[in-house]
């Protein structure tokens, strides 16, 4: 294709006509990074995945819920449009222009939306706290949602922007896919990295609001340091699972995310360690206990009947694979889902023994307002 032309506001306007027409697109920005990279699918829907081990040799944006269940699905994003903002021009938005429009915009009505107040969180908390006293369990991550009322001159795009500017930290996107919705999110969460032959995961848990201290004095009370020497065993174990005896161990150390504060731990090892298997890698991963809890298994099916609503690809996974030889994958924190007339906003905290119930409910405030003050700061000055 010929570039002619290039407009003003370029991302934006991409953003836009793909929302209007209901286009499978993304749209991201890694940490560190000022390069927004947006990824188009004109051809069919993106395609449905029943096993994270079909990754082992596919390639495009994938997007995961927090449990591969029937109810919301796993997508790969496969693109034929990857532009950046100098590379967009006025032949792409004709091209999209004349793209099949989706009708399939059922998400919008916010099904499986539920709204736990602080005296039901609490005795969630407190139902958790007796399956780990009974020892069936070491930590469980509960979570909420937050409703936001949608202003009538709420843009996705301006938002994904914004986000973008305050926090560089942080992988930054904008997803709409048919059938799974419309998302945006600034996670702080890696959850594989693949890059230049070098393979990165790390154990990240553990969270306080930022103060005035400099990262490296900030104390860490017992609670936090069990709760991410768990998600570190975890992948510890993993790793010796498939025979990775030479990783490089990083940590723990502290990590500033937005206006947060989380403990992380790092793991690196060579590439040729997951040749055809890392499908199968990411499936044994997911999800992490610093999302759902440990063990696995168990922790699930006791969230499941515990949290009334449905996380959806809250605490999913989202981000490339195998495009160009890279994969960065991200665990999908910090998130909400765009409804007709309302945002949906995701929170979590991992509950152990030691949690405090009030605690607990105050991090799931802060972690809030990463997106809201956003969100409140677009209306304000509207």
């Amino acid at each position: 294709m010929k570039a002619k032309t290039v407009e003003k506001n370029n991302t934006a306007q991409l953003q836009q006509i793909c929302l209007e027409r209901n286009i499978p697109f993304v749209s991201f920005r890694y940490p560190l990074d000022e390069t927004v990279t947006t990824m188009v699918q004109t051809q069919n829907l993106p395609k449905e995945l029943h096993s994270l081990s079909e990754l082992n040799t596919l390639k495009g944006f994938v997007i995961t819920p927090f449990f591969n269940k029937k109810k919301n699905a796993s997508y790969l994003l496969e693109p034929d449009i990857v532009v950046n903002e100098e590379q967009i021009t006025s032949d792409i938005y004709r091209l999209l222009e004349n793209t099949k429009h989706y009708q399939t915009i059922e998400y919008l009505n916010g099904q499986g939306i539920y709204i736990a107040g602080k005296k039901e969180f609490t005795s969630q908390v407190l139902s958790i706290q007796k399956e780990i006293k009974n020892g069936n369990i070491q930590k469980a991550v509960l979570s909420r949602i937050h409703i936001e009322p949608k202003s009538t001159h709420f843009d996705p795009a301006l938002l994904f922007a914004e986000l973008s500017k305050r926090y560089p930290n942080a992988f930054v996107y904008l997803f709409q896919i048919p059938r799974a919705g419309c998302w945006l999110g600034a996670t702080p969460e890696p959850l594989l990295l693949i890059r230049e032959n070098r393979v990165e995961t790390i154990s990240l848990a553990g969270t306080q609001k930022l103060g005035t201290l400099p990262p490296e004095k900030v104390k860490w009370s017992i609670k936090e340091i069990e709760e991410q020497d768990i998600v570190t065993r975890y992948i510890e174990k993993i790793l010796s699972g498939f025979k990775i005896d030479d990783s490089k161990r990083k940590g723990p150390f502290t990590q500033v995310a937005g206006n947060l504060l989380h403990l992380k731990t790092s793991f690196s090892f060579d590439k040729k360690a997951l040749e055809n298997r890392i499908g199968e890698f990411i499936e044994k991963l997911h999800p992490t206990p610093s999302v759902c809890g440990l063990p696995k298994e168990t922790a699930y099916e006791l969230l499941s009947g515990i949290e009334p609503h449905r996380r959806e690809y809250y605490t999913g996974l989202i981000g490339p694979v195998n495009m160009h030889g890279d994969t960065s994958l991200y665990v999908n924190l910090r998130c909400m889902k765009v409804l007709e007339d309302k945002l949906a906003l995701y929170l979590g905290a991992g509950i152990t023994a030691a949690s405090i119930p009030d605690s607990e409910w105050e991090e799931t405030n802060q972690k809030k307002m990463t997106l809201l003050s956003v969100i409140e700061k677009l209306n304000y000055n509207r």
